[in-house]
């Protein structure tokens, strides 16, 4: 698409910043790749859905939402210092998985300080494509892998129409912590036989 800063725009798109495009315009998430020779290669999904929309008059419609207006990437460059080990091939790690991409947006900076003292989060859920919140800032969505500063954040897994997965957890420096949370459809009061619910 072309090299950063680089700005595009959709003709299709509508409200709330023109975040939103149908899905007759837009028919499945994008993936944006960031890449830079010698550098590690930046890989993220930046929309949701599809998602529904009902307009109140027995017309439901399908979207999709970019999950912010910019993103800033911030590519990891340059070899290793120090021993030959065997690197993974690309696109794995040394098990041999995918890695998990990072949060899109990157809508908080990385946290400053020793790389050391961070701790690794990969948070994953069921459904994928739910929000993650860390002490009430939205970091991205599942899956996605955080570094967080050592010490106690309260974690919020959220998705539209289903109850929200909520812990308050504690890292430490140079740890990792793996989250998966199923996130369910809410208890709804039942109704008697033949009434309406209100």
């Amino acid at each position: 698409m072309g090299r950063t800063p680089l700005q595009l725009s959709y003709d299709k798109s509508y409200f709330e910043g023109k975040r939103y495009l149908w899905s007759k315009y837009l028919g499945e998430s994008v993936t944006m790749v960031t890449s830079a020779p010698g550098c590690d290669t930046d890989t993220r999904v930046i929309t949701r859905g599809p998602l529904t929309w009902d307009n109140g008059q027995g017309n439901v419609f399908q979207y999709y939402v970019f999950e912010a207006p910019q993103f800033d990437v911030e590519l990891q460059c340059g070899a290793p210092s120090g021993g030959d080990a065997p690197q993974a091939p690309r696109g794995q790690d040394s098990n041999g998985n995918a890695p998990q991409p990072p949060p899109a947006g990157n809508p908080e900076p990385p946290p400053a300080g020793d790389p050391a003292q961070l701790s690794t989060v990969n948070v994953t859920s069921v459904p994928a494509g739910a929000d993650i919140n860390v002490d009430g800032r939205w970091m991205g969505s599942t899956p996605s892998t955080l570094r967080l500063p050592a010490g106690e954040h309260q974690i919020s897994i959220e998705k539209e129409g289903l109850t929200p997965w909520q812990r308050t957890m504690t890292v430490t420096a140079g740890g990792t912590v793996s989250i998966s949370a199923t996130l369910e459809k809410p208890n709804l009061p039942k109704t008697a036989p033949g009434s309406a619910p209100k």
